[in-house]
């Protein structure tokens, strides 16, 4: 099931609506408004994922970095900002954070970041599953491929739309390479500004900027002789993508700040579930980029177009879940596959995931049935229009469990982890009719 979470920010509303929101989706989150109250929850929660803001009143967001890290040996942090520096970001990815994030932050993004991270602690045997256990022809075309393109250093183009497992099949082309054992850095490039992201993959010098105070080298130095998987690289700005082709094309890299170039050997891999034929035709996304890439680029199927994959995935999220709930035991109802080989599943492999995840926590048996599903996945009793996709899950779960409540409200707000008056304020925003 999902990784507990934890939010820690001094707008202690703020933290609590989000964990409110997350209650929605299955995930047992905590919130904290004080390094106190956060190493309190920390010691008695072990919360796998852990957002950080940097500005913690009179605290300091990554002193509090610090001291959660040595009690959380295996955790995740973000460290979140109003008021992103160069300095802070460095600081806190030095120190252990993973990524680094300025507000404001939409909760898709963070409901996002848990789901790709939990998928990650879940699998507890091999992390391609998802394209061993493939059965169409499609993802067999795949495995092929990229078995070939593991052996060169070309770079690769990973395109899919968002859920595919673009990231899957970058550690699957790592993973059968003679680098494998080398450096493989991983880097989101929407999560940084411009200048951040600029830093972040080329470095600087001593000196650079104010602050700079000692040397920094970027990713593209760090995975030299192995590997640098930049995801999202479609919202990349075009400086930045200039850059990197030149580091391409010459296998150099210039630090901010610094007068010479410094020579790495760095494979490239990158993603992105953007039309970059369409990007380029707006003048978004550089031609001579795409043309160094695209001759060794693979493009993933959504889900809903190599559905004979989707028992066999099943079966693996099942068995790699255990540990909670029984999960290893569990299987779905006949009915329940049905409706998973019929559904449309516009979040492909992210969302069967995060529904598994939903349907282990809140089972009572041994089987997933119909009823243990995420409203997303029930057929509301009205057309719900113009919903964002987030907004049209959380629009289902709440219907689901007021009828379960029988439209009883407190039922309705305890079973989903919410207060009477976020409850309420839902079912205005959503428009739901409350039958008596």
């Amino acid at each position: 099931m999902p990784a507990k979470v934890l939010i820690v920010d001094d707008n202690i509303d703020y933290a609590e609506g989000v964990r409110q929101n997350l209650a929605l989706y299955g995930i047992q989150a905590f919130a904290a408004g004080t390094g106190k109250d956060a190493i309190a929850i920390a010691e008695a929660q072990c919360p796998r994922i852990v957002f950080i803001d940097i500005c913690l009143g009179t605290e300091n967001g990554i002193e509090l970095l610090q001291k959660l890290k040595s009690r959380l040996d295996s955790g995740i942090f973000i460290m979140i900002t109003g008021y992103g520096t160069i300095d802070s970001a460095i600081e806190s990815l030095k120190l252990g954070a993973i990524d680094y994030l300025q507000k404001p932050i939409t909760f898709e993004k963070i409901l996002q970041i848990i789901s790709e991270y939990s998928e990650r602690n879940s699998r507890n045997r091999d992390n391609h599953l998802f394209i061993q256990t493939a059965k169409s022809r499609a993802m067999e075309q795949i495995v092929q491929k990229t078995g070939k393109l593991a052996k060169t250093t070309l770079p690769v183009l990973i395109l899919g739309e968002n859920g595919t497992g673009k990231e899957v099949v970058a550690d699957y082309i790592v993973s059968l390479s003679q680098t494998k054992d080398q450096p493989f850095i991983k880097v989101n490039s929407s999560a940084f500004s411009e200048t951040l992201l600029d830093n972040e993959l080329f470095g600087h010098e001593k000196g650079a900027y104010t602050g700079a105070t000692v040397s920094f080298k970027g990713v593209f130095e760090q995975a030299d002789g192995g590997t640098l998987f930049l995801d999202e690289i479609g919202d990349m700005p075009l400086s930045i993508q200039a850059k990197i082709l030149r580091a391409l094309q010459n296998n150099e890299i210039r630090r901010l700040g610094s007068e010479k170039t410094t020579t790495i050997h760095t494979r490239f891999i990158a993603a992105t579930n953007k039309d970059i034929q369409a990007m380029i035709d707006a003048g978004a996304f550089r031609k001579d980029l795409y043309y160094r890439l695209n001759t060794a680029m693979i493009q993933l199927p959504p889900l809903r177009e190599r559905r004979e994959d989707i028992e066999g995935i099943v079966q693996e999220i099942l068995s790699g879940l255990g540990g909670s709930c029984d999960a290893d035991t569990l299987t779905l109802d006949a009915e329940v596959l049905d409706l998973f080989m019929q559904y449309p599943w516009p979040g492909n492999i992210r969302e069967l995931c995060n529904c598994l995840y939903y349907a282990s926590a809140i089972s009572t048996g041994t089987s997933i049935t119909l009823d243990d599903l995420p409203g997303t996945m029930i057929q509301p009793r009205k057309p719900v229009a113009d919903l964002t996709s987030l907004e049209a899950s959380e629009h289902g779960t709440i219907l689901k469990e007021l009828e379960k409540a029988v439209f009883n409200i407190s039922k309705a707000a305890s079973a989903l982890g919410i207060s009477r008056s976020t409850l309420y304020q839902k079912i205005k925003k959503y428009g739901i009719v409350i039958e008596q």
